[in-house]
């Protein structure tokens, strides 16, 4: 490749990098976004278990009354479900995107160690300031790699425990109940054997398909 090859090919990927950079935290913004929406869910229901609280220890609650709060709570915890979902499936598209910027941050990497080898030395300056840029982007990457795949995996854990919560509330309403929930494997996924149910700690493997937008992992038979 000639020197002015590289210097095109230099431009090409910094332009791509800051494409894909930006589009990622664009997506980002959203994923919080969808975090902030859950956790307004959960303190929603905080303070319908407070209320119902409150009128148990007062001694004014009946039959109707604890069926009522013992519903809504199922509710409200299906719902925390379902946002956890959401944020599953947008947790694994920022992973894929940041396994798209991988490869670019080495490709410019290694354009710039072969202009140090072909540019001439009163360049260097200007040569540096591209490197400090790309160095940059490798501590980006690496930070949000790591913070990526903490928010994937707590957003699964976190989905797994609310479903168990939920069935277990709507066991007490309706015996029985429980049994007829399902693991609903996406598109793409290895079906699991019929009555398999996600362990506590398990996460699927981060090469499968990402879910439909608003796919929801647990069905009733």
């Amino acid at each position: 490749m000639s020197l002015d090859e590289l210097i095109l090919e230099r431009d090409r990927l910094f332009e791509a990098w800051d494409k894909a950079a930006e589009d990622y935290l664009s997506d980002l913004g959203d994923f919080v976004r969808l975090t902030q929406q859950r956790q307004l869910i959960q303190a929603e229901l905080h303070a319908l278990n407070d209320v119902y609280g409150a009128i148990g220890a007062a001694g004014s609650s009946v039959e109707g009354d604890r069926r009522h709060a013992e519903t809504t709570s199922a509710l409200v915890t299906l719902r925390i479900r379902y946002a956890y979902e959401l944020e599953i499936v947008e947790a694994t598209a920022l992973l894929r995107q940041l396994d798209a910027l991988q490869p670019l941050a080495e490709q410019r990497q290694a354009t710039l160690s072969e202009l140090k080898r072909w540019l001439p030395a009163e360049y260097s300056e200007g040569l540096e300031t591209f490197q400090r840029a790309a160095d940059l982007g490798i501590e980006f990457l690496q930070t949000q790699l790591t913070d990526s795949h903490d928010r994937w995996r707590s957003s699964w854990h976190a989905a797994i425990e609310s479903q168990r919560i939920a069935a277990g509330q709507l066991e007490q309403i309706a015996p029985g109940s429980a049994a007829s929930w399902r693991f609903n494997a996406p598109p793409g996924w290895p079906q699991p054997q019929p009555g398999w149910s996600p362990a506590p700690d398990w996460l699927p493997a981060p090469s499968w398909d990402i879910p439909e937008k608003d796919w929801h992992f647990w069905t009733r038979d």
